[in-house]
């Protein structure tokens, strides 16, 4: 995750960045792992504010987990069907 990689270039714990950032350290860790999708705006920036005093240019933006797209087992084979159909 993003958030992961900068976090490791700017030599920070997850401790570290929460204590400089005011975000809970479990918060960080939930992000990294993908399973907080949807942190609020407060969150980004204090992340993205604390990452930048240690030298690293980040936007809010590229601290946003990357979404995985939605895999529907068998859509894929059900549209090839089709076509070889039509």
């Amino acid at each position: 995750m993003r958030l992961r990689r900068e976090r490791i270039k700017a030599k920070l714990s997850q401790a570290e960045l929460g204590r400089r950032a005011q975000v809970p350290q479990g918060t960080i860790s939930k992000m990294e792992r993908g399973e907080l999708l949807q942190p609020t705006f407060e969150t980004l920036n204090r992340l993205a504010v604390a990452l930048q005093k240690c030298g690293r240019r980040v936007t809010e933006a590229q601290l946003q987990p990357r979404r995985q797209p939605l895999l529907i087992k068998g859509a894929r084979s059900e549209r090839r069907q089709k076509r070889s159909a039509a």
